[in-house]
């Protein structure tokens, strides 16, 4: 976790990383890297879609690029982040309009970010 002092007092982090490589290597041009950008799909899950044909991509971009995905921390082939709730399990309301209802989103919002602290442990979550 500490590229200044790797053998340091920090833990190791697996980050899952997954590479398609090009299906046409002579021809290969370089990289794509991958990232969906929402929390809901994995670059890995994705890649995996892609190699068998179900997810659409232009095969001249198949041929020539290797495709790479990492999976962000907390997510997928990477090490998990561990809360004592699910997210958003006792919020009300997404949005305020009022003094009261920030105060209490802001509360309920610290209140699951203290869980995931307590759960996975510092590091690792900050």
């Amino acid at each position: 976790m500490d590229w200044d002092e790797p053998s340091g007092p920090l833990p190791e982090v697996k980050i899952g990383f997954v590479r398609l490589s090009a299906r046409d290597p002579e021809r290969r041009i370089g990289n794509l890297f991958h990232n969906p950008g929402g929390p809901v799909e994995l670059p890995s899950d994705m890649l995996l879609q892609i190699s068998r044909g179900q997810r659409a991509v232009l095969p001249e971009i198949l041929d020539r690029f290797d495709f790479v995905g990492v999976d962000l921390r907390g997510t997928g082939l990477s090490d998990a982040l561990h809360c004592g709730r699910p997210p958003f399990e006792q919020l009300n309301e997404l949005y305020t309009d009022t003094k009261e209802s920030l105060d209490g989103l802001v509360k309920a919002n610290q209140e699951y970010r203290q869980s995931c602290l307590t759960e996975t442990g510092s590091p690792l979550f900050d």
